[in-house]
């Protein structure tokens, strides 16, 4: 299996390759449900339309993520 791990080093290729769809690194997911919970994510993604969620998910497959 082939996977891909990324570092800290990684969030700038992360931001540059899924340009421009804002990256929030280390994100509590409480304040964005409506139960207010939820832990950390490693990144959350605020993608603004179809194209942008398609270029999330097609990086997501890609880097095993």
């Amino acid at each position: 299996m082939n996977e891909r791990i990324f570092c800290m080093t990684d969030l700038n290729d992360i931001i540059q390759q899924l340009a421009p769809i804002k990256i929030i690194e280390n994100a509590p997911l409480a304040q964005y449900t409506f139960t207010k919970t939820g832990g950390p994510v490693d990144y959350l993604i605020f993608p603004k339309n179809a194209d942008e969620i398609k270029k999330a998910l097609d990086f997501a497959n890609l880097n095993h993520i």
